[in-house]
């Protein structure tokens, strides 16, 4: 009678899926990954239903456009899924984790699988799955949970597996490509642009290399290539529309502009270079260059591995073993040499792009982030690309293991080289581990000395969310104390710290305070509203922000520091008639407001304009008769009524009109280090940044990019006179003449009133600094 076997794949997956257990060993009792950038919710249900609208009132004190958090419905689905069975938060959590954790592993092991399908190549399936789900990359990255970037690192190995499945063994161009497309609609990085154009690197580099690496004639890969190419990226559009039709219509009319506020090229540079301070090549090469490592002396691990002994060999031993593949003269079927080619030109084009600015390719890459139109979502080089030099090297050192495991089998007895695959795959595992043993430890949550995401939220926290889901309508809830106006951080005694509000992440109503996510005529209100309180004991203000509820948190940490307006908010609120206490939740007191609320949405009676600076709002409104209307406009300046016909009265307030400027701007210089002014790269620079000039969507935008243009001339001037270069300095006189000129045609274009003096500030406060420099 035959017996019954299971297949090794079987063992293979479940060895795996027990490694991705490792995260039940994070949890203390009552501990949960919380705060920071960590994003996860404290009600997965709301938090999932949000995804589902183009405009939230969640985020921003009077709601936000949500179209960029669109594609993060599958990953908060899955919470969502869980919480709806009924499941506790913190088990939703540990399972969320735990699928996080394991799926990189997982999706490794197919491409593994369909790499080295043999019986006998279970080492390398075994160490490269574990490898790529355990590295020091992840690692990193599991301090804030990043779901977005755990997506994209799932999504590698199954993208480059589908590639070289049509490009090398000629499968079906139509059904890989539609695989390919479900895999990015399923594991799309959040919306995370730069994630995805790292993953286009990938698939890219996937394309070229095994289109020129296959024996197929010339025009049936052209063909081939382009079906597959046209297939995908249709099939991923039309199952990514959700998403990508609002967010490109919400650029329609200003994409230049909005490119420029997301990732303006000021400071560029300056923050290149702060995170590739220690991504030599030799640091990549050796799987380190982690910028938290070295600029925290209070890392919670990071100085292991400078100083034992034992990890410093491991560190060592794990990239020497990715060579020893390459010494075996004949490698067997052909796949496996173009493979192990694909995975080192993989490994060579990482490296300088995880560097960024550091030397010795980095003055290439600073250039490319000033002139190069996009580039600049890339100033993280380490964290953007750092994901391929782990996905090559978990591949190159599972081989050369097998290899290893190959040189020393044959020096043994027949009888006992049975056992030398399994003792060697087990020890290079258990390397794996003690190389890694942050993540049996949980200590990559505390990422300060006295900072964790790992914290202990207190009960109270989700029965106020209750009482604050009993109110079914909408309206809006103010937050006291006050965030700390200078910095904007979050902070609570229980641990919780973060640019987020914590009332985010509790549900879907609407919480009023100042935080990252706030506009600044947003801020004017609350923080006058706020002085109102303080000075007057009353509020002309508070009824346009559409609060009827006010909880006065004692957990908080107040911002106490020197000339803050808003020190002992909570007491003048406690003393207001316009507020009474309904209750107390733990350390929450929830008061109501006595008084009509207007609605968010009105048509006025009449509107009242004032001309009044920001921080004098709250001495302006209660002047007698100002805000008899239901409804007012406040700007910086008069003209900023256009139609006085529809104002019922028009309050302006007195200024000095040759007072100096007090408006500061951050100003970068950079001076060009490859395009010296006179050579012939520098006319080519000159080029690429007309080009950045004439995408730029709108006059304002190419105006910050001619002040930013300014700042490295200047520079240039600087350096090229010290030099005594006469040709250089006249070639950098002339370009300021005809920038400064092109400054003076932006400005002109520029119509909107208001944003026009916005730029004319701003111009005056760059002259002026030019002149002193």
């Amino acid at each position: 009678m035959k017996r019954f076997r299971l297949p090794s794949i079987n063992f293979e997956l479940l060895f795996i899926l027990f490694i991705g257990l490792i995260p039940l060993l994070w949890y203390k009792d009552g501990f949960m990954g919380f705060g920071h950038d960590m994003g996860f919710p404290l009600a997965p249900i709301d938090h999932f239903q949000d995804r589902l609208y183009t405009w939230t009132d969640r985020l921003g004190p009077f709601g936000s456009n949500s179209i960029q958090v669109l594609p993060g419905v599958f990953m908060h689905g899955l919470e969502a899924l869980l919480a709806s069975f009924g499941i506790h938060l913190l088990e939703v959590q540990k399972i969320t984790f735990i699928f996080w954790f394991v799926l990189p592993g997982i999706t490794m092991y197919v491409l593994l699988r369909f790499l080295h399908p043999a019986k006998g190549d279970y080492p390398v399936r075994i160490f490269g799955s574990v490898f790529y789900m355990m590295n020091h990359y992840l690692l990193q990255a599991w301090t804030i949970a990043e779901r977005t970037k755990f997506s994209i690192v799932a999504a590698l190995p199954l993208v480059v597996l589908l590639i070289i499945n049509v490009m090398y063994k000629k499968a079906s161009p139509l059904k890989n490509s539609i695989l390919l497309a479900l895999v990015l609609f399923f594991l799309n990085g959040g919306e995370g642009i730069p994630l995805l154009i790292t993953l286009f690197v990938v698939g890219v580099t996937t394309i070229i290399t095994f289109f020129f690496l296959s024996n197929d004639n010339f025009w049936p890969k052209i063909k081939r290539l382009f079906i597959f190419s046209f297939l995908s990226l249709l099939f991923w559009i039309l199952l990514s529309s959700y998403w990508l039709y609002p967010y490109f219509t919400s650029y329609d009319q200003t994409f230049g502009q909005r490119f420029e506020e997301a990732w303006g090229t000021a400071g560029a540079i300056s923050w290149s270079q702060g995170v590739s301070a220690s991504t030599s090549w030799i640091n990549l090469f050796k799987l380190q260059g982690i910028p938290d490592w070295y600029s925290s002396p209070t890392h919670p691990y990071a100085n292991a591995f400078f100083s034992n002994p034992i990890l410093i060999f491991l560190g060592l031993m794990f990239p020497i073993i990715a060579l020893v593949g390459w010494l075996k003269r004949r490698v067997g079927e052909k796949l496996v040499l173009n493979t192990r080619i694909y995975f080192l030109v993989l490994l060579l084009i990482a490296v300088p792009l995880s560097a960024g600015s550091h030397s010795p390719l980095g003055i290439f890459y600073d250039y490319l982030l000033v002139n190069f139109p996009g580039f600049v979502m890339f100033r993280s080089g380490f964290f953007k690309f750092g994901m391929i030099i782990w996905f090559a090297y978990a591949y190159l050192i599972a081989v050369g293991l097998k290899e290893l495991i190959g040189w020393i089998k044959i020096r043994f007895a027949l009888r006992f080289q049975k056992f030398v695959p399994a003792i060697f795959t087990g020890s290079f595992v258990l390397f794996i581990f003690i190389y890694n043993y942050p993540f049996f430890t949980g200590s990559f949550f505390d990422y300060a000395e006295s900072r964790s995401t790992m914290v202990n939220v207190p009960g109270y926290i989700f029965e106020a969310k209750r009482e604050l889901d009993r109110n079914k309508f909408s309206t809006r809830t103010l937050y006291l104390p006050n965030t700390d106006l200078r910095t904007e951080y979050i902070e609570y005694d229980w641990g919780y710290f973060s640019l987020v509000d914590l009332p985010d992440a509790m549900g879907r109503k609407s919480s009023v305070t100042n935080d990252v996510l706030t506009r600044t005529n947003e801020t004017n209100l609350i923080v006058g509203t706020l002085s109102e309180y303080i000075k007057f004991g009353n509020s002309n203000l508070v009824k346009f922000t559409g609060v009827d509820r006010v909880i006065v948190q004692n957990d908080f940490v107040s911002p106490d520091y020197e000339n803050n307006p808003l020190s002992g908010i909570e007491e003048s609120f406690t003393k207001s008639k316009d507020f009474t206490l309904d209750k107390s939740i733990g350390r929450w007191d929830f008061y109501g407001y006595n008084k009509e609320t207007i609605p968010q949405i009105y048509s006025p009676s009449a509107i009242t304009f004032i001309s009044a600076g920001k921080e004098d709002l709250d001495i302006v409104v209660n002047l007698p008769g100002v805000l008899d209307t239901p409804s007012f406009l406040r700007s910086d300046y008069p003209e900023d009524s256009n139609n006085k016909e529809i104002y019922d009265k028009i309050v302006i307030q007195a200024r000095c009109a040759d007072c100096p400027l007090t408006d500061s701007y951050q100003i970068y210089f950079s001076t060009s280090k490859v395009l010296i002014p006179g050579t012939t790269f520098y006319e080519l620079g000159k080029f690429i940044t007309s080009v950045r000039k004439y995408l730029a969507g709108s006059p304002n935008a190419r105006l910050e990019i001619n002040l930013s243009i300014s700042t490295t001339l200047i520079s240039d001037l600087g350096s090229i006179q010290a030099k005594s270069d006469e040709k250089g300095v006249r070639v950098v006189v002339r370009d300021l003449v005809k920038n400064l000129e092109e400054i003076k045609f932006n400005l002109e274009e520029i119509s909107d009133s208001k944003v026009k003096r916005e730029a004319l500030k701003k111009i005056h406060f760059f002259l002026s600094f030019f002149v002193s420099y």
